[in-house]
């Protein structure tokens, strides 16, 4: 997750992205633990929950913080 060990910790500094960092983390937890039940489910509700999440995730995390990101960022921290 280098999401979460480099550009995370840059923007919870920032009031604008700090709620959003906190939830795509908790997000993150979710989905691992979703993964986690889908390896000994034959259950599809597990499947339809992480899909459902991930879609959500990916757009919050490329939607939001990525262009955030861009527009709080120096190119330098950018390119980390």
């Amino acid at each position: 997750q280098a999401a979460e060990q480099v550009l995370f910790p840059l923007l919870s500094e920032f009031h604008t992205t700090r709620d959003v960092v906190a939830d795509l983390i908790a997000e993150h937890r979710t989905l691992e633990n979703l993964r986690d039940v889908l390896s000994h489910s034959v259950d599809p509700q597990p499947l339809a929950d992480f899909s459902q999440l991930l879609r959500r995730h990916v757009r919050k995390e490329e939607g939001v913080l990525f262009e955030e990101a861009q527009r709080l960022l120096s190119p330098e921290q950018l390119a980390e």
